[in-house]
């Protein structure tokens, strides 16, 4: 202010200060200040007139100190003041409320002294929301606004604004909610259009938290989850041409290798482990090329290496994609360990988004943004005139704090419902403001001050505070709304439907409306159910809980219907093409095992696939209960094949199976015994004879059924279990 007034002794200085009330306000307590002033004057009557106990209207009074003291120091000038107010159309409860504040009075006193009061209380133009959780806040505030657009046909969605404490907290309800198609009973799209400002990259994008993942690869181990993680980003399977389908084949292949960590024994030796190349992604990638060229029946080494025998035709193509992004992988690991000036780091990472980055159509503004950032790193290295070596952690430091300071250009009242960030000097006026996630602990805001903070420990009139802050802008944002205010918050628990308290703001805002409108707290908050698809919204029970989804509606009638078994099929399907006349045993067998699963795959092309599986990073130290079972299975069949047990060994020593080392060879050797045991045993009752097959071809009911028996003894087919 001092150095304003300064400049405008030589130079017309404008200021432009908006003024929440026409009156004199400079003076006005809010309660809790009335408070402190009478213990602090004790000795004085409450009603003693020396203490200027005048709130003129409370919530100007509670929300209102920060504007207070700015407008204190800005009278205290020399200033030329031109003064501009207009009120509010007063039919609306809304109107009241601002108008209220603008001539510094409170309408209940009007009421109290027998004026004429008319009730606004049902107009619409206040709506304040308790819900079970964001997502619910998201979904009724989409029910509301299409209300209001329905109401008021001339209202535009770029009418709107919405604003929240923590936009990045909400940005995945908003795209959860506002993204998806959703239609009425008409079958009319009600899609509203909607922007997200003020998101900080670090936190909204995908190119952003997929750089930070590789970044993350400078103390890497390689660990096969790690690996499979960053193909779980569009932009890098795209670059590298790999859809997720491919991505969930290169998963199985994997799990079955058994990769598990390191890129091969010098990685492990080098981190002061034991040198051993089973479980390593060396090992693995070897099988798995190799099992391409040449069969290995699980037990036949080619140079060491047991081939792995379930890659053929286009899987190759799979595999050499993904040996492309691992090769550019390994290059970025070994480059992230070696120290280089800040502008080398800036070159390799812009060459590094070029790399492993394809941003597509809805990820070139991210991208765009990202290489901005690095610029930026490349021209703060020039204008310190350092060229020493940094390490990787001291450039990924910079990039997060610079990217989770600078919000993406997100296009600002670009035409459709805006959505952002509470932030000060946000007060343009819309026609409809809404507040959301406005909790008790989530707002108004504190902020932690730091022990050596003189101001903090001084404040003076004028020094910025977090917590007035927010007080003045909910303040500024309810006297923005032109046409109606929307207030929600969570104010139900998940769990058990207990009350939740708003914010203080919130809360304060209730009260006020209770004694202006003269109506319940009930009455004035909106308290919502816990599912979208509750008969309350559809059945006229409360007139204030409404839904325009054609969906819940289904959902909710189907819910008060009584249960039934529908069939699967209403009508016989029709014969199979080509005819299932000609089945092998296998076939046979894998139909009486699940019927169901058989008809819905070869009939129906219905493939239920089972749950994701998800790689194990750690290497066998031991033999457990389920691999000795599967793998002593195995010995069982090559064991009356007459095959040598070390060719055994080497094959699963090769495949992983078996713990590196002496512990691998003891835990074998010991399970050999016992199979040997078993399979004495099996010889004496089966007169030590060799077991042989039978092939059958037979013809029942005009099917032929093929296939192959054994083990077949003279005495009959034997089964063993080894268990």
């Amino acid at each position: 202010i001092e150095m304003f007034t300064v400049l405008s002794l030589v130079m017309e200085v404008h200021l432009f200060f908006m003024n929440p009330c026409r009156e004199y306000w400079g003076d006005i307590a809010s309660e809790r200040q009335m408070v402190r002033i009478r213990e602090k004057y004790a000795s004085c009557g409450d009603d003693d007139p020396s203490l200027h106990l005048e709130s003129g209207n409370r919530l100007l009074a509670g929300m209102g100190d920060m504007g207070r003291q700015f407008l204190d120091l800005v009278t205290q000038t020399e200033a030329e003041v031109h003064e501009y107010f207009e009120p509010a159309p007063g039919g609306t409860l809304l109107g009241r409320i601002q108008n209220d504040i603008l001539e510094l009075t409170e309408s209940i006193r009007q009421a109290e002294s027998g004026g004429d009061r008319e009730d606004t209380g049902g107009d619409g133009s206040v709506h304040i929301v308790s819900c079970h959780s964001p997502m619910r806040e998201m979904e009724v505030l989409h029910d509301h606004l299409l209300d209001a657009f329905e109401r008021d046909p001339g209202l535009k969605p770029g009418d709107v604004v919405v604003m929240a404490p923590d936009i990045d907290t909400y940005a995945p309800y908003i795209h959860a909610v506002f993204g998806r198609e959703i239609k009425n009973g008409s079958g009319d799209s009600l899609q509203i259009p909607y922007c997200v400002a003020d998101q900080s990259a670090r936190t909204s994008g995908r190119i952003t938290e997929a750089l930070f993942a590789l970044l993350d690869f400078a103390e890497s181990r390689f660990g096969s989850q790690e690996v499979t993680a960053l193909l779980d980003y569009p932009e890098i399977r795209n670059r590298f041409d790999l859809s997720e389908k491919d991505v969930g084949q290169l998963v199985e292949w994997f799990s079955a290798t058994r990769i598990r960590w390191g890129l091969d024994g010098d990685m492990r030796e080098n981190s002061g482990l034991p040198r051993f190349e089973e479980n390593a992604w060396q090992t693995g990638i070897d099988r798995l090329l190799l099992g391409s060229a040449l069969p290995g029946d699980g037990l036949h080494l080619f140079a060491g290496i047991l081939p792995f025998d379930h890659i053929e035709g286009s899987d190759a193509a799979i595999l050499g994609r993904f040996l492309t992004f691992f090769e550019t992988l390994k290059e970025w690991h070994g480059d992230l360990g070696t120290p280089r000036s800040v502008m080398q780091w800036a070159d390799r990472l812009r060459r590094a988004l070029g790399d492993f980055f394809l941003p597509g159509s809805r990820g070139d503004a991210e991208y765009g943004h990202v290489r901005g950032v690095l610029q930026d790193l490349a021209r703060a290295s020039r204008v310190a005139g350092f060229n020493g070596p940094v390490s990787i952690d001291v450039v990924r430091a910079w990039l997060d704090r610079q990217l989770s300071r600078r919000p993406m250009e997100s296009g600002f009242i670009s035409g459709g419902v805006t959505f952002c960030s509470m932030l000060p000097m946000r007060s343009i006026p819309f026609a409809v403001v809404c507040m959301v996630g406005l909790d008790a602990a989530a707002f108004p805001r504190d902020a932690r001050t730091l022990s050596f903070d003189l101001m903090a420990a001084r404040p003076r009139a004028g020094d910025r505070s977090r917590r007035r802050d927010d007080k003045y802008l909910f303040l500024e944002a309810l006297i923005s709304a032109r046409k109606m205010l929307y207030v929600s918050y969570v104010g139900q628990n998940v769990q058990d439907n207990a009350p939740m308290p708003p914010s203080v703001l919130v809360s304060e805002l209730i009260d006020y409306l209770r004694k202006v409108c003269g109506m319940p707290g009930d009455g004035i908050v909106t308290r919502h159910r816990l599912q979208g698809f509750s008969a309350d919204y559809f059945t006229g029970a409360c007139n204030r809980l409404f839904s325009y989804s054609a969906d819940n509606c289904s959902a909710a009638v189907r819910k008060r219907m009584p249960p039934d078994a529908a069939p699967l099929f209403d009508r016989p399907l029709p014969p199979p093409d080509p005819p299932m006349d000609r089945l092998t045993l296998d076939t046979l067998v894998r139909f009486f095992r699940h019927p169901v699963r058989m008809l819905m795959e070869t009939r129906l092309g219905v493939v239920l696939q089972d749950s994701e599986r998800r790689l194990d990073e750690r290497e066998n130290f031991q033999l457990n209960a389920l691999d000795s079972y599967l793998l002593a299975g195995e010995m069982i069949d090559v064991c009356r094949r007459r095959t040598d047990l070390e060719t055994i060994y080497a094959a699963k020593k090769s495949e992983g199976v078996l713990p590196p080392g002496g512990p691998g060879r003891i835990a074998f050797r010991r399970l050999a015994a016992e199979i040997g045991a078993f399979n004495r045993r099996i010889d004496s009752l089966c007169g030590g004879t060799r077991a042989g097959t039978v092939d059958l071809d037979l013809h029942i009911g005009g099917f032929e059924i093929s296939g192959r028996l054994g083990p077949v003894h003279p005495a009959g087919l034997v089964q063993t279990h080894f268990a």
